[in-house]
C-alpha cells in the first residue's frame, strides 16, 4: 500500500488500550510510517510498534477494512470449530477435494501446514 503525509488511517487498539480512532500519517520512511501521537508502523504488517515489547495494534486503512477482517476472521474461526467436531469426512468428500481445500488453505507449501 501507498502512504501519504496527511492520510488518515484507521487505528484499532489492542484489547484494554482504548477504542479505534482516526489517526494522520505525520512521515513516511523507507520501514516505519510515523502517525500523530508518536506513533508508528511497519509498512509491511500494519502492526504499531510496540518499542521492544509486543505490539499495541494494527493499522487500517478505513473501518470498512477492518470490519472486513472481523468478519473474515470470525467465519474462519467459525470453520474452524465445525472442522474440529467432524470426526469422518462429509458425504460426497473425496481425497482429491480435501487436497484441493488443503492447497487453498496452504499455498505456499503444498497443502501443508506452516508451523510458525
Amino acid at each position: 500500500m501507498k502512504f501519504e503525509v496527511g492520510q488518515e488511517l484507521y487505528v484499532v487498539l489492542n484489547e484494554r488500550r482504548g477504542g479505534p480512532r482516526i489517526e494522520t500519517v505525520t512521515s513516511i520512511g523507507r520501514k516505519w510510517v510515523n502517525l500523530t501521537n508518536g506513533w508508528r508502523f511497519d509498512h509491511a504488517d500494519m502492526r504499531l510498534d510496540g518499542k521492544g515489547y509486543s505490539s499495541p495494534g494494527k493499522v487500517y486503512q478505513s473501518e470498512a477494512e477492518h470490519n472486513n477482517w472481523l468478519e473474515l476472521d470470525r467465519t474462519w474461526r467459525s470453520f474452524m470449530c465445525a472442522m474440529d467436531r467432524q470426526f469422518s469426512p462429509p458425504s460426497g468428500m473425496s481425497i482429491e477435494k480435501i487436497q484441493a481445500i488443503r492447497s487453498i488453505i496452504w499455498p505456499s507449501k503444498g497443502g501443508e501446514p506452516t508451523t510458525s
